[in-house]
């Protein structure tokens, strides 16, 4: 006979069975969760894209130097920003050989050349990758350049500056601007048309087999700054420039550099002293407390040349010693 289970017991056993069933059946259907992770597409990664091999970082502005071998400044050197073969306007090494370039991220070299030095291209992947760059540039002689001595009055003239003249589109433009040393050299190139300027002794074109450069002597201008109760001025900013007719190369060398001068300050006496050209000269004057002056002409003539100007607040100054 068999024995039956107990009640308690019956219930136990149906319950466990109950219990696997269920769990054979969720462990039959794939969760909700992972069938939509399913569906969705796979996508790999993003990955940074290739730098293309010698696409470097490119500086966006560059400070440098234009030295020749000896470490000597070449003053006046040009920089050109070149677009593939398309040249920027030119830009011009100080007196102290320095320089300074905006760069876009465009460009594709820098080129640099003056008088009597070979040309140097400087390919955009060979700057420093900084943002804001230096850059040293030594320009080698050109082997086939000839050495001009620069004088006045006999004496050797340093300071005196070379432009190469250059014709683009029909017209006459100036290149380069080197400086002539303390013995007044001069390094110009072979064959090159070339005009000598000087601010204190004019401009003079240079004759393509010339060994010499000779410029007319300067004259001694002394100007005296005055008040409206005629007393000196001092730390008026005072510039004396020659007045330029015409737009040869020679006028236009006098006019690149007196833009490039600084004034000169008056002292507790209310003076300056400036070498100028013998000729009709336009003095600019600015001072505290006055209108400032452009323009005021004058005349200047033998070895020296005294100009009083008299300040009148908003008034135009006038000139008393006409």
């Amino acid at each position: 006979m068999r024995r039956r289970l107990p009640p308690l017991a019956a219930i136990a056993v149906v319950a466990i069975v109950a219990i696997v069933a269920i769990f054979a059946v969720v462990g039959q259907r794939e969760p909700a969760h992972d069938r939509a992770q399913a569906s969705r597409p796979v996508v790999e990664a993003s990955k940074s894209p290739r730098r293309v091999p010698g696409d470097r970082p490119r500086p966006r502005s560059l400070l440098g130097e234009v030295t020749d071998p000896r470490g000597s400044a070449v003053v006046g050197a040009d920089v050109v920003v070149m677009h593939q073969d398309q040249p920027a306007a030119p830009v011009s090494v100080g007196a102290d050989g320095q320089f300074s370039v905006e760069l876009p991220s465009t460009f594709t070299a820098l080129r640099f050349s003056a008088p009597g030095y070979l040309e140097h291209r400087v390919e955009a992947q060979a700057l420093p990758t900084m943002p804001e760059a230096f850059w040293s540039q030594v320009l080698q002689p050109d082997p086939s350049a000839r050495v001009v001595t620069v004088t006045a009055a006999g004496a050797p003239v340093a300071g005196a500056t070379a432009f190469v003249v250059a014709e683009s589109d029909g017209k006459q433009r100036l290149v380069g601007g080197t400086l002539s040393d303390e013995a007044g050299r001069l390094l110009l190139g072979h064959g090159d048309d070339v005009v000598v300027a000087h601010l204190a002794h004019g401009a003079v074109a240079v004759p393509p087999t010339a060994k010499t450069v000779a410029l007319p002597a300067s004259v001694e201008v002394r100007v005296l700054v005055v008040g409206e109760d005629k007393g000196p001025v001092a730390g008026a900013n005072v510039v004396v420039r020659p007045s330029v007719d015409g737009n040869g190369p020679e006028a236009q060398a006098l006019r690149r550099l007196w833009r490039r001068t600084d004034a000169a300050v008056t002292d507790e006496a209310g003076v300056v002293v400036w070498p100028s050209i013998a000729g009709e000269v336009f003095v600019d004057v600015a001072a505290s407390g006055s209108r400032p002056e452009r323009g005021v002409e004058a005349k200047v003539s033998g070895a020296h040349t005294d100009i009083v100007i008299k300040l009148q607040g908003r008034e135009p100054a006038v000139i008393l010693n006409k």
